[in-house]
């Protein structure tokens, strides 16, 4: 217990001393009266010596609640703070017991006013709240989870993306889970660590932008992106914390962008047409298989290495191209549509090719062409073989049109001398003067005579010269039973002389077929000779047509009594240049011609035989509107 202060006239004296301090300095007595105030707790309480201090201090009428002159009088001395509401302010107390010079102990109060420094230390309490408040939203409100621990690996902050990520509470996480248990396999943990006291990635110290997978409650892994660093108080290391970048919706659109390009550049790879494209200076950066393939070029001899016009014969024709690309006339300007050029192959071959072809532009800005390479050489190749099938069709005409006229002049002769014989008699009967009754009528029956012969010869000559005639492919309405009849007629001469019976066992109401009227007759005229051949002691011709309902098809059939094929030779007997006949009687190209035609008419032909019996060939053709196409 402290000592009382005795107070004696000197100390009387030294009242003006508390007059000048800034704190409110007052005395009580042991029954709480006012003894003395300085002037600041005058000014502060106003006027009460003589008073009790509960009346003048605290504006009060009992003993305050929180009065402690109990224990100053009993010696204590205290240091405390205290508010008064009536005044809105608060002090610091001083007290301490003093000691008068007759024995009795007084209340000495020495009251500091602190109330604008409570202000302050409240706003700035307020301020660090807020602070405290902002920071932790911050922390929660982050899109990156951020999870912080001490040095013993038990987590201290846990926010709301970290839970979206592991899927455990922020009270499972503080209660339960140690940082060991975020990573999928043991030691983890402890790489990271180490990892950030090393300076290769981004610290000592720190660690930045290091991709990992971390382990989920529910057992999943999901990719992250980690960024750590070493927390520290006074230069001590207390703890780490981590800021984990979610990389599942990145990976997700980075395993998009990879399938979208393993799928353009199979699309690229795997096209039947070159694919070749180039930067805006013209360096090539897109070669794929089939340029490899139509070139000879690998793509990692030309990306990157040679230019557009390295692949062109010519400097001229880059030039043509282009201008071509600055035209409207291959498909609009800047785009080139079906282009016939040339490219130069790896050993210099030219090369004929289809061009389609664009320029690039990103916002307005050229970056470049891509091209598409049609190799033409097949193309060019089956023209070629059209066109000698073409002319071998044609020859093979040609060939069936001496036998016809070989046979036809023999046919021409007959009428033709009976014509010039009836011709004279009437030069004779004409030359004996005025005709008779008797005379004219035989004069009359010569000129009928005549006149039916020579439109026999005129129509022989016109079937010959319709049959010769070389025509392109010519599609209209075709008429089987006048085709047949004007093949019957083209051929019953040779029929004649080869002493070969000819039968016809025509349907009636055929419908009609839309082809091309010339090249079936060949084809009928072809199975006639054949026949013929097949019969060099005679025999029997039928020709019949008939029309299956079922199938929409019309059928015509040439069938002979001839010697018949063998049935090992029947497998091959449409084979281009194969022949039964003997050498130099045949090319072999005559039933290959007929399948041929019969074919482009989109038919069928058919074939029955027996050795020593004969030989049915039956054509097929379907009954077409007139919009059906016959193949080219």
């Amino acid at each position: 217990m402290s000592k009382p202060v005795m107070i004696d006239q000197e100390t009387q004296r030294l009242a003006s001393i508390f007059d000048a301090m800034e704190a409110s300095a007052y005395i009580i007595s042991d029954d709480y009266i006012l003894e003395f105030m300085n002037k600041t707790a005058v000014a502060t309480f106003g006027e009460g010596v003589g008073k009790k201090c509960y009346e003048v201090i605290a504006n009060g009428e009992h003993i305050c609640s929180w009065c402690r002159a109990k224990e100053v009088l009993e010696g204590e001395a205290l240091r405390w703070e205290h508010s008064f509401v009536h005044l809105n302010k608060t002090f610091e107390a001083y007290e301490l017991p003093l000691e008068n010079p007759n024995g009795s102990v007084s209340h000495m109060c020495i009251y500091r006013d602190i109330t604008q420094r409570k202000e302050r230390e409240k706003r700035m309490e307020q301020n660090l709240k807020k602070a405290q408040a902002f920071q932790n939203n911050l922390i929660q409100s982050s899109i990156d989870a951020i999870i912080a621990a001490d040095r013993d690996g038990n987590i201290i902050i846990f926010n709301e993306s970290a839970r979206r990520i592991y899927g455990y509470t922020r009270k499972e996480a503080f209660s339960s889970i140690h940082v060991t248990q975020l990573y999928p396999e043991e030691g983890d943990a402890k790489k990271i660590k180490k990892m950030i006291y090393a300076p290769e990635y981004g610290g000592p110290g720190r660690l930045i932008n290091y991709k990992l997978d971390v382990l989920a409650k529910d057992g999943q892994r999901v990719p992250i992106m980690l960024s750590a660093a070493l927390l520290h108080d006074n230069e001590r290391e207390v703890g780490t914390v981590g800021f984990f970048k979610d990389m599942r919706e990145v990976k997700r659109l980075e395993d998009e962008l990879t399938k979208r390009f393993e799928f353009e550049h199979n699309l690229i790879q795997s096209s039947i047409d070159a694919i070749i494209a180039s930067d805006k200076n013209g360096t090539i950066i897109i070669f794929n298989q089939r340029a490899e393939n139509l070139l000879g070029y690998a793509e990692a001899e030309v990306v990157g290495k040679l230019s557009f016009k390295n692949l062109f014969p010519k400097e001229a024709a880059v030039e043509e191209l282009r201008e071509a690309l600055l035209s409207e006339e291959h498909g609009g300007q800047n785009r080139l549509f079906l282009y016939e050029t040339n490219l130069k192959s790896k050993v210099g071959n030219k090369i004929p090719v289809q061009l389609s072809a664009m320029v690039m532009f990103n916002e307005g800005e050229e970056i470049g062409m891509v091209g598409f390479f049609r190799d033409l050489r097949e193309i060019r190749k089956l023209e070629q073989q059209f066109a000698d099938q073409t002319r071998v069709l044609h020859e093979h005409k040609m060939i069936s049109l001496g036998r016809l006229s070989a046979s036809i002049v023999h046919e021409l002769n007959n009428p033709l001398a009976g014509i010039l014989n009836y011709l004279r008699l009437m030069l004779k009967i004409s030359n004996r003067g005025a005709l008779d009754q008797k005379r004219l009528e035989k004069f009359q029956k010569y000129l009928t005579f005549s006149e039916s012969e020579t439109s026999r010869c005129s129509k022989i000559v016109s079937n010959l010269l319709t049959f010769s005639r070389k025509s392109k492919l010519e599609i209209s309405e075709v008429n089987i039973a006048e085709l047949l009849g004007k093949c019957i007629m083209l051929s019953q001469h040779k029929l004649m002389l080869q002493n070969i019976e000819i039968k016809t066992d025509l349907a009636p109401n055929i419908p009609i077929v839309w082809g091309d009227f010339n090249q079936i007759q060949q084809c009928v005229i072809n199975l006639i000779f054949n026949a013929i051949d097949a019969m060099p002691d005679g025999g029997t011709l039928t020709i019949g047509s008939s029309f299956n309902y079922n199938k929409g098809m019309v059928e015509i059939k040439v069938a002979d009594t001839g010697s018949g094929i063998s049935k090992e030779d029947l497998q091959q007997i449409f084979d281009p240049f194969f022949s039964t006949k003997a050498e130099g009687k045949g090319l072999g190209l005559g039933l290959s011609t007929v399948y041929g035609l019969i074919d482009r008419h989109k038919g069928k032909i058919n074939v029955d035989s027996e050795l020593m019996k004969g030989t049915v060939f039956t054509i097929i053709l379907p009954v077409a509107k007139k919009d059906d196409e016959v193949t080219s």
